[in-house]
Order: C-alpha cells, then structure tokens, then sequence
C-alpha cells in the first residue's frame, strides 16, 4: 500500500469523486482526495497543501480546464495533470495535452488511471531530478563565470598540434584581446614568431616527459614590452598540455627599478665614502703636525689613539663600500650564469632538431642563441666592471674572475658550435647517426653540469 497519495480532484459530482477513490484503494493506493469545484477553492488547496497528482473532469458548469492549466501553469507547478471525462473527443484531448495536460482517461475506463498515475509521477519525480541537477549545473557555471572574470592569470589547453582548444580568463592574451576570440586558434595566431615555437617545444618536452616545465618570454604590444611566466603541466588525459600564463611586466620593472636603485646606492656610499675619506685625511694631517710640537709621553699617547680611531673609521668605510660592491657582483653574477645556461640549452634544442631533420626549427634555436650570447656578453662587460670597483677582498676577486672565465670559455664553445650546426644546415650536410647522438648528449652533459 502507498500510504497518503494525495489528490486534488476538480470535480463538480461527489459520486464520481467516491468513484475514483474507489477505484485508486482496489488499485492499491491509500489515497487522500480532496475536491475542489471552481478556481478560489483550487487556488487555496494549491497554497495550503501538497499534492501528487490532480485529476480533472473535462465539463463543469462553473470552472473549465483551461483554467485549471492556467492556474497550474501561473503558480510554476510541476504536478502531473490527468484529464478523467465520460466524454471527450481526440482533437479536444490532444489540445488539452499541449496546454499542459499529462494524460486523459475516460470514466468508463478507469483500469487505466492508476498505471497513469505511478507513470506521471514517476516522470514528474525524474523532472525534479533534472531540475536539481540543471540547477546545480547553472550554479556552477556561474561561479565558473566568476571566477574566470576575476582571474588575472591566463588558463588554456594546448593540443600536440598547438591548437588551443579552451582558455580560461577574463583578459586576451598576446595579439587577440578578446578571450571569446582564442579557442580553436593555433598559438602562433595568438603569439607568432619565437614564442609560438617556445610554447610547442615545451609542451611536446611536456607530453613526452610528463612533467612540468616553466619559462619566461615577452611578445610587444606597440611599443611596449610585455613580460610574462608560463606553467606548463600535463593534462590528465596525456594529450593536451595545461598552460597556465602570469602577466610579470611589474615584476621586471621592479627588479630594474631595485638594480637601478642599488647602483645609485652603491655610487652613493662610494661618493660619500670618498668626502669620509677626504676629512679623515685631513685630520690626520693635522695629528700629524700637532705630534711634532708634543713633547709629553700622555700627549703623545692620546694622539696615537686618535689616529688608530681614524684609521679604524678608514676600513669600516671600506668594508660597507666593499659590501655594496660585493651585493652588486651577485646579482650580475646569477644573472650571467642564467643567461649561459639558456644559451647551451638553445644550443642543445637547435641540435636535437638537427638531428631530427627539423632544420627550420634548428635554425630558430640558433638565431635565440646568438641573441642571448649578446646579453652574455653585455652581462660579462658589468661583472668585470662591478669588480674594478671597490677593494673587494682578494680571494673573492679571485673566485669571481674564475667563475666568469669558465662561463665565458662555456659560451665561446657553445657559439662555435653553433656557428658549425649553422654551416651544416646551410650544406645540407649528412652526418652519421652515431656521431649525431654523440652531439646530443654532450649537449645534454652540458645543461646538466651547468644546472648541478
């Protein structure tokens, strides 16, 4: 028995309401009827109460179905709907069902109303289902919405082929400034040129390692300078590449900001370092003269003091100008140790491609090497420069100047050989495979002594 299967039946006569209810306990409901006769009572019963179903009689003198459809269809509820009449014919039924009506049964065959009615409530239970269901969908595209427009990073998924085939962001990224804009496009539409080929090298690196990998680039907007980080993971299904791209321009303009800021630090601790200096020399001149005209041994011996004071105020001095310096040297150092490590790793992808027959894409490794080795040299320039400066303490001279030399003598074998994979490419020369996979791993050595 299904206990409290409530109905609300429209319906002018009481006996054919004890008929139904009738009819519903033989089919094993316990069923709760309730009548109504006209709109005000189907109104209230709707607001005061829950119902299963609602079963309504097709001709009444004072309340019609249509009305009853409106009244459900005006208070947004989803109830099955059953049309029970002694008379009603196909068209009028078919016009009922599209103006909401689930099912129409005539009185002289009420066998069919219980299946009629586990069958609507069945499906009216499914609809709530998918109801809960679409509405948690809606809601979760809406905080997906929120939270992609209040993102500042940039979120898309790069096939093998370098087509991106979602993005995540509230922002455009290299040449496309609308987002709506960047799915579907290859990333040398929206980045071209060196990074385009970047962003596939390291997601191939990606997929075939299964591991993340990180790189920082620019591209030009203008006359401006955009700076940015990519993440690069693999995605789960081990066919895209998930990048995740960081606006950095600020950053790099700081970190200038803080070099340009530290130079005039340094300048400024040198200049008043010198004027120190100068007063100090001049005091000590005058000690000087006065310990001629001294004959008193105590006399003698405050003047003494005062001159080791000076002299001690002399080396400190020196110790914070050689600290400003020494500050300066590290930062120029790692930053010349960075670059050389990108050039032999540019040095390494351009022969991979060459050994792969790539000859393009080896060529365009070249063409970043030979421009990173200009920033080698412009940052070698600084380093030697930084230690003319001061009196840096002679064994860190030492070990500067030697880091450098092996950096330096690193960069002029790398350019070397990529001046000779250059005449190769150009000859179109063929080179034993084994001499080739010689090549390749010493270039490999090479990237993993300088990342040691």
């Amino acid at each position: 028995m299904i206990p409290d299967l409530r109905v609300l039946c429209i319906e002018d006569s009481e006996d054919d309401v004890i008929l139904l209810r009738r009819n519903l306990r033989k089919e094993g409901f316990d069923p709760l009827v309730y009548q109504v006769t006209n709109s005000e009572e189907m109104k209230d019963a709707l607001d005061l109460h829950e119902w299963d179903v609602i079963i309504c009689d097709y001709l009444m003198p004072n309340f019609n179905i249509q009305s009853a459809l409106g009244i459900v269809y005006e208070m947004e509820l989803d109830l099955p709907f059953i049309i029970v009449s002694g008379t009603i014919s196909d068209e009028a039924a078919v016009s009922m069902m599209k103006l909401g009506a689930h099912d129409y049964i005539l009185k002289e065959n009420l066998s069919r109303l219980a299946p009629a009615i586990r069958r609507e409530m069945e499906e009216a239970q499914h609809r709530r289902e998918r109801r809960v269901v679409e509405n948690a969908l809606h809601e979760s595209e809406r905080k997906h919405r929120l939270l992609v427009q209040s993102m500042s990073d940039n979120v898309f998924v790069l096939s093998k082929s370098g087509i991106i085939v979602e993005y995540y962001s509230s922002s455009g990224f290299g040449e496309i400034k609308e987002p709506a804009e960047i799915p579907g496009k290859h990333i040398q539409e929206v980045t071209p040129g060196t990074n385009a080929v970047l962003f596939e090298e390291m997601a191939s690196r990606v997929l075939n390692t299964n591991q993340s990998m990180t790189f920082e680039s620019f591209y030009h907007i203008g006359n401006r300078r955009k700076w940015f980080s990519a993440n690069l993971n693999p995605h789960e299904d081990k066919k895209h590449v998930v990048v995740v791209t960081r606006e950095i321009t600020d950053l790099k303009t700081a970190e200038e900001e803080i070099r340009a800021a530290h130079r005039m630090a340094t300048l400024y601790l040198d200049l008043l370092g010198h004027d120190i200096r100068n007063y100090l020399q001049a005091v000590m001149i005058s000690a000087d003269l006065i310990g001629e005209s001294l004959s008193s041994h105590r006399d003698r011996d405050l003047l003494e003091q005062i001159t080791q004071s000076i002299e001690r105020c002399q080396s400190i001095i020196t110790n914070v100008q050689s600290t400003g310096d020494l500050l300066s040297s590290s930062m120029n150092d790692m930053c010349l140790c960075k670059s050389v490590k990108d050039t032999v790793s540019e040095f390494e992808r351009a022969l991979n491609a060459f050994c792969k027959g790539n000859y393009e894409e080896s060529n365009q490794h070249l063409e970043r090497l030979f421009q990173k080795e200009v920033e080698v040299d412009e940052l070698r320039r600084a380093v030697f420069e930084e230690m003319t400066k001061g009196e840096l303490s002679l064994k860190f001279r030492e070990d500067l100047k030697s880091l450098v030399g092996r950096l330096d003598q690193m960069a002029d074998h790398v350019k070397d050989s990529a001046r000779a994979v250059k005449i190769l490419i150009k000859g179109e020369a063929k080179i034993p495979q084994q001499l080739l996979r010689l090549n390749q791993r010493m270039a490999k050595n090479l990237v993993e002594w300088h990342i040691s």
